[in-house]
Formats: structure tokens, C-alpha cells, sequence
């Protein structure tokens, strides 16, 4: 880092699972971070995040955090039910915000987080982690040039499959008070930002959502009840004229965290696996149109040496003045698509994006 740029003070809330495997970790490997709080509501979790990173200040409420820290950004890595309360919040003191997806609850509250961002002028984030695949980034690029020509489609699947088991526990994010969707809000809005990233915005959308088991063992003992959708399945169709198919699921048997995407265009053909993150395959061309196949092609060495993390480029950028990532602005269009997506599967109709 230049000696001329001072380290971004950041203030992690929500220090469990990935908020610690992802987020600390990246900010910890970063030269352009400085972790100088955490809060977190459960205190082992606090503890441990505390003596693992070396944080001097812990506290178990973010507003005491807000009140008595010198901060230039926090990273908000708590259940979707909190995420507007605690941004808007550190956004009216002037501190930048990375956040993690979904935005927020529903539409109402997406657009509320990022009204109040433009209103303050600070900057903001959302950890879609995967537009920063190399191979994501690449199909993107070919896209932008023009080689596919006009795109007609987009396939795009991600499935998980630790729901399989009958007997996995509820936590948080199969309950609908502190998610606001299941699978759809998960991984759903993965494939979402990533279709919003390569092709344009949404224009409407036809969905269906499915809950397999609708009861599984508390954490703490008794059974709850799972009021969410395990599986979620939309037709789309977007302003340019491209039409959508996508699928996730957390009940694909065998699978860890399956991604893919085919994408369709008037001049050629590309497919994304997350699963090989630093290959793409084309078909580009008539000879290759004729062929009927298609190849591999290796992600460019300059993408795929830059890989990083949402976090590491949001700090960066705070140091440097840059604008990188997906925004809050970003976060919430990919909320209007999940509110439409589960009216059209309530009321069985396709559903406009915006929804009002």
C-alpha cells in the first residue's frame, strides 16, 4: 500500500460463520483494512472472532459500536432481518457500508437502504461474491465486446444439496421471520445479480417455490417449523428482449455448491461453472456453429491473477477513491426480482419487475 493511503477502519457486526471464514478473513489478508471492532449478539462466537483476529474492541450491540468507534466503513454480516436496521443506521453517521445479500427483507426496505446511501453520499457494497470469478468476469468481458452478438438466453442453475439430510437442524435461514425468502433470497439472488452483471435488467418473471420438509430439529432441542422455499424455480424475460431460465436448490443430492450458466446469442454461445472458475467454454462463429461444438478456452491470465474478494476491492476502493463493486443501487434491483419472483409463485401470473 502507498504510504500516502491510511487503512480503512472497519467495524465488523455479525462475526458467525461466513462473517469470520469470509469477511474477517479477507480484511485480515488485505494491506488496505484495519479490523478495529466487532459485535457480535452471540458471545463465543465474539470471543473467538476477537482472539483469532486480534480485535481489541468487541461489543454486543452495533449501536454502541456506531456510538463509540471512529469508523470509516462496517461490514454487516447478520441474518437478512437486521441488515436494514443496522446500514441505514451506520449510513446516517456517514460510514460506508458493505452488506451482505440479500439486501434486505423485501423491495421496501432494499430501496429505503439505498435511498439513504445516494442521500448521505457514502458508499456502499454487496457481497454477490461471485462476479468475481475469473471466469464470471471473462463472460462479461466477451459479452460487452459484442462476439456473442445480441443474447438471446440465459440458462443458469446453482444447487446445493446439504438440505437432502432430513434430519439437518433449522437454522436461521430456513425461517421466514429472519430471512424473508429461503433458497430463492440464498442462492436465487446469486444468479440474479449474475444475469443482471452480464445481460441488463429484468422486465418480468414467472416463478414457482417449493418446501420439501416443512419441519426439522431445533438447534436447541423440539422440532420448527421451515416456512420457506427449498427450491425456486423462474421464467424471465428481460428489457432487452432476452428471455431467462433459472433453478436453485439446496436439495441436489451429492452436490456442494454447484453453479453453471449457458448463455445464448445471435453470434455465439458461452458457458460459466463456478466449479472451474478459470476456464470458460465458446462456441463463437460459423465454422464453430457448424462444428456443433464447443471449447474450452482458459480464463486470460490478467483476470485470473487479480482475483480477490468484495471485501478486498470495497476497502481498496474506500482507499483510493475507486467504485468497483456492486452497490446498494445494485442490491436492490436484484430485490424487486426475488419480491416478483414470489408474487408471480403466489398468485400464479407473471409478475412485472418492478412490481409497483
Amino acid at each position: 500500500m502507498s504510504a500516502n493511503l491510511t487503512p480503512v477502519r472497519i467495524g465488523m457486526i455479525g462475526t458467525g460463520g461466513w462473517g469470520t471464514r469470509g469477511h474477517l478473513v479477507a480484511y485480515h489478508r488485505s494491506p488496505y483494512a484495519k479490523i478495529v471492532a466487532a459485535c457480535d449478539i452471540d458471545p463465543q462466537n465474539l470471543a473467538n472472532a476477537a482472539t483469532q483476529f486480534a480485535i481489541e474492541a468487541t461489543y454486543s450491540d452495533y449501536r454502541e459500536l456506531l456510538e463509540r468507534e471512529q469508523l470509516d466503513a462496517v461490514d454487516v454480516s447478520t441474518p437478512n432481518v437486521s441488515h436494514a436496521e443496522i446500514s441505514i443506521a451506520a449510513i446516517r453517521r456517514g460510514i460506508s457500508v458493505i452488506c451482505e445479500k440479500p439486501l434486505g427483507m423485501n423491495r421496501h426496505e432494499a430501496r429505503q437502504m439505498a435511498a439513504a446511501a445516494r442521500e448521505m453520499g457514502v458508499k456502499t457494497a454487496v457481497n454477490f461474491t461471485y462476479r468475481q470469478v475469473p471466469a464470471a468476469r471473462f463472460i462479461r468481458e466477451i459479452i460487452q465486446s459484442g462476439e456473442i452478438g445480441e443474447v438471446y438466453h440465459i440458462i443458469a442453475t446453482y444447487n446445493q444439496g446439504h438440505l437432502v439430510d432430513p434430519t439437518a437442524p433449522r437454522v436461521w435461514r430456513l425461517h421466514k421471520a429472519m430471512t424473508g425468502t429461503g433458497v430463492l433470497g440464498d442462492l436465487g439472488s446469486h444468479l440474479i445479480d449474475l444475469a443482471r452483471h452480464w445481460i441488463g435488467d429484468f422486465q418480468r418473471v414467472q416463478g414457482h417455490l417449493k418446501t420439501f420438509i416443512h419441519e426439522r430439529p431445533l438447534p436447541g432441542g423440539g422440532q420448527g417449523a421451515v416456512d420457506v422455499d427449498d427450491a425456486a424455480s423462474f421464467l424471465a424475460e428481460f428489457a432487452n428482449g432476452a428471455t431467462g431460465v433459472f433453478f436453485c436448490t439446496r436439495y441436489a443430492y451429492a452436490r456442494a455448491n454447484s453453479q453453471r450458466a449457458e448463455i445464448y446469442g445471435t453470434k455465439g454461445g458461452l458457458v460459466y461453472d463456478n466449479e472451474r472458475p478459470d476456464e470458460i467454454q465458446f462456441a463463437i462463429g460459423d465454422f464453430m456453429r457448424g462444428q456443433r461444438h464447443y471449447c474450452v478456452m482458459p480464463v486470460p491470465r490478467g483476470i485470473v491473477e487479480t482475483r480477490t474478494t468484495n471485501m478486498e476491492q470495497f476497502v481498496e476502493d474506500l482507499a483510493k477513491g475507486l467504485a468497483r463493486t456492486a452497490t446498494f443501487d445494485d442490491g436492490a434491483a436484484c430485490q424487486e426480482v426475488l419480491d416478483a419472483v414470489e408474487t408471480s409463485a403466489n398468485e400464479g401470473t407473471w409478475s412485472s419487475v418492478p412490481l409497483d
